[in-house]
């Protein structure tokens, strides 16, 4: 039999809440969320040579389905398995699927007496740009990923365009049924706790109190995009590739 998310070694067909919200949209205080109510939470994101970064940056959709088709669907089954929460990583692209792959991942998990229930996190494509670009500068990511000048330069339009394409994918699945929204706020204690009390066995006040205790784990820099940019690149490049970003950036203001 399957081992349950709460480890306790219960027979009871358990429920794994699949988050499949980008990444930076409030994933992170989900998993805290759970894990403050004793569910097993999973939050990672694999370690992955730099072409593959690079692709799921730039071709989300071509990432996640050679990703999927190979050793993809088992990875989600063990996941389910194991923990009451998943998200980030390949799951947070699962939205780049067909919707026909959703419902085989649904219909393979039940047949192995576990209940999905599909949610997205999500925030405005401005605020989502702005956090990805502060995570990519406090990783270091642009050079670990082994990007060119150009690619770059095209940093914030090819993040820009995998969060509008996610954000309407998730919305044509919600249109669907098939997955629950929860918009990142400041208020997410009133607003989530009514929503996840009808997919968990946890009660809305239960989640309202570890939701105020948890916070809102990401944030929403005050430097606009372009000086984010700019910090990145002043602080990892060399002289050379720091004056051509300032003197992009002055032009772009001019």
């Amino acid at each position: 039999p399957t081992l349950p998310a709460n480890g306790k070694g219960s027979s009871k067909e358990h429920t794994c809440v699949v988050n499949i919200g980008l990444y930076r949209s409030g994933t992170n205080t989900l998993a805290e969320a759970f894990s403050k109510l004793d569910l097993k939470a999973y939050s990672h994101f694999p370690s992955l040579p730099p072409d593959h970064v690079k692709k799921i940056l730039q071709d989300p959709q071509a990432a996640v389905q050679d990703w999927y088709s190979t050793v993809g669907l088992n990875e989600i089954l063990k996941l389910v398995s194991e923990h009451a929460y998943i998200c980030d990583g390949w799951v947070a692209l699962l939205p780049f699927l067909n919707r026909s792959a959703l419902e085989e991942i649904e219909l393979q998990a039940r047949a192995a007496s576990i209940q999905i229930k599909f949610v997205s996190t999500s925030r405005s494509v401005d605020e989502t740009v702005k956090s990805e670009l502060q995570h990519w500068v406090i990783h270091d990511l642009e050079r670990q990923s082994e990007l060119s000048f150009d690619e770059r330069c095209r940093l914030e339009d090819d993040l820009r365009i995998r969060a509008i394409q996610h954000q309407c994918l998730v919305k044509y699945l919600c249109s669907l049924g098939l997955v629950k929204l929860l918009p990142l706020s400041n208020s997410i204690q009133e607003n989530w706790p009514g929503i996840l009390s009808t997919i968990t066995d946890s009660s809305a006040l239960s989640w309202s109190k570890v939701l105020k205790d948890v916070g809102v784990c990401n944030s929403t820099p005050s430097l606009p995009i372009a000086g984010i940019l700019v910090t990145m690149r002043l602080q990892r490049d060399n002289t050379d590739v720091a004056t051509s970003s300032i003197k992009r950036l002055l032009g772009e203001i001019e």
